[in-house]
């Protein structure tokens, strides 16, 4: 997908999904305002609403005059109302799709199809297309095809890495799930001078701060850029996008096959080449 304007709105509750899109503009030299969940009220987050629009709604119609829009999509109501807002008032947006996860949910409560659409690649494109919409009017799809990796795979992925530390993902999931598969680490990998656990953007830290591991060289640290470890090769994780960021940006990425049977992502690891951690 060409960018084609200057000045791009970008609105929604997945903010890591959403810096990451912000991260493609900005390699574009575009100039980006970010509206997060944080300038909503929790009913217009979690609740569909038909009317009694806030102030931060008029705010962005104003802005729509000066800025293209790229709406975000999530399970939450957040970007259901604002599309639909969008769609009453005659707004012009685009509505991204950032993964193939509750595809449903995302679209549900619309009262009309978006027009256009962004996909992160033809995998998510085709199932929006044949799988969720019921076209009845057309519908402009613009595949950004793995951008956002493939700029990781050029800054990243030359880099020479050793296997002296290792990096779990988490992935918003259960916490106790994930706690269980760290512990695991530690005990599989003996020989490893750090585990570090990056959290999930919208995990919740002081959650965390309760779990307490045994193992001290398990380090929760949010904070630092990982892309450019030299320290670490392989990279764990359950049910996260960020696995397939960090094959692209030249590391080794497993996912946990325990779970095998929740995963919404496995069809996407399997494209891209995360493998499964067969226990033993």
């Amino acid at each position: 997908m060409r960018f084609l304007f200057s000045r791009y709105l970008v609105i929604g509750f997945q903010i890591a999904s959403l810096k990451n899109l912000i991260f493609i503009l900005n390699n574009k030299n575009k100039k980006v305002k970010f509206i997060n969940s944080k300038f909503f009220k929790k009913r217009e987050i979690e609740n569909k609403i038909n009317d009694r629009y806030s102030k931060i709604f008029k705010s962005i119609s104003k802005l729509s005059k000066t800025y293209k829009i790229i709406l975000g999509s999530s399970e939450k109501k957040l970007e259901i109302n604002l599309a639909n807002f969008f769609i009453k008032n005659k707004i012009n947006f685009y509505y991204y799709i950032d993964s193939s996860i509750n595809l449903k949910k995302r679209f549900d409560g619309l009262i009309s199809h978006p027009n256009k659409i962004i996909t992160i690649n033809s995998l998510v494109k085709n199932k929006i297309k044949y799988k969720i919409l019921n076209l009845k009017k057309k519908t402009n799809f613009f595949n950004l095809d793995m951008q956002y990796q493939k700029i990781l795979k050029k800054k990243y992925s030359k880099i020479k890495r050793l296997d002296l530390n290792i990096l779990y993902l988490s992935s918003n999931y259960n916490i106790k799930t994930e706690a269980k598969y760290i512990n695991y680490l530690s005990k599989h990998f003996k020989f490893v001078k750090k585990i570090y656990v990056k959290l999930h953007s919208r995990d919740n830290e002081k959650l965390w701060e309760g779990i307490k591991f045994s193992d001290k060289r398990i380090k929760i640290n949010n904070k630092k850029n990982y892309f450019v470890s030299t320290k670490i090769k392989s990279v764990y994780g359950i049910n996260t996008m960020a696995l397939i960021n960090f094959k692209y940006a030249g590391f080794k990425s497993f996912y946990f096959n325990r779970e095998s049977s929740k995963l919404s992502m496995s069809e996407l690891f399997n494209i891209y080449k995360v493998k499964q951690f067969i226990f033993k």
